[in-house]
């Protein structure tokens, strides 16, 4: 009797317990996929919002002050999801304007 447990409910736990692994592993990497995909969305998003200020500020000649305080904080934001130097440019040009009131 002692024979059969061991024999067959070690090895249906064991197997148990590695699908168990199995599955919960293909979920965090669903997980972490969906989490890079809105981390790039979201640096699309950060990115647009720039150039839109960026567009907007170049046809006015001139920045107010809450505009550029949005962009400040949307650029670090940027930067700090790994965004590259391509609004870099645009950033500092922002920060050239005529600030306004």
């Amino acid at each position: 009797m002692n024979d059969f447990i061991v024999k067959y409910w070690i090895e249906l736990f064991l197997s148990l317990i590695t699908s168990y692994i199995v599955f919960n592993f293909r979920k965090i990497l669903n997980y972490s996929n969906r989490y890079l995909e809105l981390e790039n969305a979201t640096k699309a998003y950060l990115r647009a919002k720039i150039i839109d200020y960026y567009f907007a500020a170049k046809h006015n000649n001139s920045i107010t002050l809450v505009e550029l305080e949005s962009v400040v904080e949307l650029y670090k934001s940027y930067k700090s999801l790994g965004g590259n130097g391509s609004c870099e440019k645009l950033y500092e040009e922002i920060l050239n304007f005529d600030v306004i009131q």
